[in-house]
């Protein structure tokens, strides 16, 4: 069970009154914008894509709506004047985009921001890179919600955007290097398993579950292979990871395992099912 939250950023830099209703509330991080979070977590996105819609219209300026749900989906939508201008989404490694320069026009981006704004945009990444990445480059805490900004005492700390920008630099660099001008798909290797939760596309990364000697998958095992570049590239098993999670947890219908090193909640090692997860430490 991932992440869901919806929340608006709406540019108000004179500060004028606007009412909410009582599920909603305004706090200030960022110099000139209100962010609207939900009081509860009632998951209304249609709602709160409303509220940015109707500032944007009665404030004259714009407005960021964000929707985010379950670590799967990340949605970014910009509206101006009451109309849904453009818009940048990110679900299963799928990007859709609309109007990216609109984005950068309305939120003031310079010019290496905005370079590396609409090189994020062609990444297939998964949401929260996404989120973590927007939010850095165009100041705005968009990863919040609530619960979020009263655990921290309304000291949200937003990705620094130097480092971002650095960082896609990088890839993009990287990536020029590593594909050239080759635009074929290729199979590069085969390998036993069941394509698992964690994958980290930037270094190469991808974890399989493994079966037993019977052919079942064991939710407790798995294996992660590092991709290693080249003339022909080729994966390595670097890691193998086999725990008895029924000795670990109670839980019924075992799905898998996770480690998470959140930046708000420290690490932890969790066991999950369809329905429910429990965190071991």
């Amino acid at each position: 069970m991932g992440t869901t939250f919806c929340n608006a950023h709406i540019y108000n830099p004179d500060k004028v009154t606007y009412e909410l209703k009582s599920d909603y509330c305004c706090v200030n991080i960022t110099e000139g914008w209100d962010a609207i979070l939900e009081t509860k977590q009632n998951y209304k996105f249609k709602a709160i894509a409303k509220i940015a819609k109707d500032l944007s219209s009665q404030l004259k300026g714009p407005a960021i709506c964000v929707n985010y749900f379950d670590d799967d989906v990340f949605d970014m939508s910009l509206y101006l004047d009451g109309v849904k201008k453009a818009y940048y989404h990110v679900a299963d490694n799928n990007v859709l985009k609309k109007n990216i320069s609109e984005i950068i026009k309305a939120l003031q981006l310079d010019d290496k921001t905005a370079k590396a704004f609409r090189y994020l945009v062609t990444k297939e990444i998964h949401a929260p890179e996404a989120v973590d990445r927007a939010s850095a480059l165009f100041g705005l805490p968009l990863y919040m919600d609530k619960q979020m900004y009263d655990e921290m005492n309304g000291e949200v700390a937003i990705p620094d955007r130097a480092a971002t920008i650095k960082e896609l630099d990088t890839e993009k660099k990287l990536e020029k290097v590593s594909l050239g001008n080759k635009k074929e798909i290729s199979v590069i290797q085969e390998i036993q398993g069941s394509p698992y939760c964690y994958v980290d596309i930037y270094n190469g990364i991808i974890t399989l579950l493994q079966p037993d000697s019977e052919g079942v998958v064991n939710p407790g095992h798995c294996t992660s292979y590092q991709l290693i570049q080249g003339e022909q590239p080729y994966f390595v098993a670097d890691h193998d990871i086999d725990f008895d999670l029924d000795s670990l947890s109670d839980l019924k219908n075992k799905k898998g395992f996770y480690f998470s090193n959140s930046r708000l909640f420290g690490e932890g090692f969790y066991i999950y099912s369809d329905e429910h997860e429990y965190c071991i430490a």
